[in-house]
């Protein structure tokens, strides 16, 4: 299975998906992502250098970033973005697309999950694209997600992993500057192994990371 995750900035991915990605892996599924924002005026890390160590941790097989700054996304030509997503799906052609779920607070979270629906209409309506997708889905992203009281994410596709893939989650996370907090801010390992358990006593495994799933084809 190609699972390719498009999300707006730098650490999103392994944030919410980390370790799902290391699972994955460890199955020989294949993992791209696709971050549209490595630029931030509030970060003084090298994004493109720390996205491409944490994107080592995770075992990507395709990783693309674009230029777009953050919490200006709404500024930006639709079409353009739309496009940029279009070519990953053309080079990477994957079964499983993954993005923000729409309710998220983060304003970039809610346009790339705009785009990414738009983008996901490719396989109907894009010449010479032959691959079917497969499923269409939503992530939870601790911080974000979570800060919305109105919206709420409500699970229903979930990915068992291990005490281990969430280890490697959080390796992932820690190359960026300043991104993992103490408790109880919802990233730092113990946060992030509560949600993991929590998620998967909703459906009777000791570990997993959820997902929304709005779209899924069943076939060969």
């Amino acid at each position: 299975m190609n699972y390719l995750i498009v999300a707006a900035h730098p650490d999103d991915e392994a944030i919410a998906a980390g370790a799902a990605i290391r699972k994955w892996k460890e199955k020989g599924d294949t993992v791209g992502v696709l971050i549209l924002s490595s630029h931030s005026d509030t970060r003084k890390d090298d994004l493109v250098e720390k996205q491409r160590i944490s994107h080592e941790i995770l075992g990507l097989d395709y990783s693309h970033g674009e230029r777009y700054e953050t919490m200006k996304f709404a500024t930006y030509d639709r079409y353009e973005m739309v496009q940029k997503i279009e070519s990953s799906m053309r080079e990477f052609l994957p079964d499983i697309l993954i993005t923000h779920f729409p309710g998220d607070l983060h304003n970039d979270h809610r346009v790339t999950t705009s785009l990414v629906r738009e983008a996901a209409r490719l396989p109907q309506r894009g010449l010479n694209y032959a691959k079917r997708l497969k499923g269409l889905w939503y992530m939870e992203t601790p911080s974000s997600t979570d800060w919305n009281f109105g919206e709420k994410f409500t699970p229903n596709t979930f990915v068992e992993v291990k005490e281990k893939h969430i280890q490697e989650q959080v390796n992932s996370i820690a190359v960026y500057d300043k991104v993992l907090r103490d408790v109880p801010h919802p990233r730092n390992f113990e946060s992030i192994k509560a949600l993991a358990r929590y998620r998967g006593g909703e459906c009777g495994i000791e570990f997993a990371v959820a997902f929304h799933c709005i779209m899924q084809i069943e076939g060969e």
